[in-house]
């Protein structure tokens, strides 16, 4: 029986005629789908957040209007990239590239967001010298380093081409999925195969001295 997240995956690409193929279930060392973009093949796994206690008592409160942010804890979604990661990891073995799509059934007040994919994937950043004044008096990072528990290292889960998230917005339930490229990926997705209505694609952009690393639209 499909997943929640399976069956709008599934719905998405007959809305935009992209050829998947469901792979065969019960085997936990397999990803979920194969995608065929042209002549490459991708491996999909899919991945689907469902509400804990700490989340329902947040999606009341927001609703209530007595809440309107909380403190997220990344462990859930490294842990989802983690085992996704070692799904694809037979696949991309073959020379293919490896998505992870993750979909949050809380929808908005749930708990993925680009920050959190960022975080998950590369670590908190972390100052370690104190912030700095040039001669202008303008503000600027002395040294900045990614922190812990990071899920995506040069060495480590690199079967992960991109992590995606799966959305549902609106009242005639439109599904968009935005693409976040790993930079450590050891078989690049590339961007103009997946350039569809309602696909967005990320990199995440290296710092400067006054720019902190963020996720730019590509």
């Amino acid at each position: 029986m499909l997943t929640e997240a399976e069956s709008l995956f599934e719905q998405f690409c007959d809305e935009r005629a992209l050829p998947f193929r469901r792979l065969p279930e019960g085997d936990s060392t397999i990803p979920d789908y194969e995608l065929q973009l042209r002549d490459v093949t991708v491996a999909v796994e899919i991945k689907q957040l469902d509400p804990n206690v700490d989340d329902q008592e947040h999606a009341a409160n927001f609703e209530n209007r007595e809440t309107r942010a909380r403190f997220i804890s990344m462990g859930r979604v490294r842990q989802k990239l983690r085992v996704g990661a070692k799904q694809l990891k037979s696949y991309t073995k073959k020379n293919f590239p490896g998505i992870l799509i993750l979909f949050d059934t809380m929808g908005p007040t749930g708990c993925l967001d680009p920050m959190c994919i960022a975080y998950s994937m590369y670590g908190e950043n972390q100052t370690p010298q104190p912030i700095a004044t040039d001669r202008q008096d303008d503000l600027w990072i002395a040294r900045l380093s990614s922190g812990g528990k990071r899920a995506a290292t040069d060495t480590r889960n690199t079967s992960l081409s991109a992590v995606a998230l799966l959305r549902r917005s609106g009242t005639e339930a439109i599904l968009s999925i935005d693409v976040f490229h790993n930079r450590f990926a050891a078989h690049a997705l590339p961007v103009e195969l997946l350039r569809y209505d309602g696909v967005r694609h990320f990199a995440f952009a290296s710092w400067d001295r006054q720019t902190l690393p963020s996720w730019v639209e590509v």
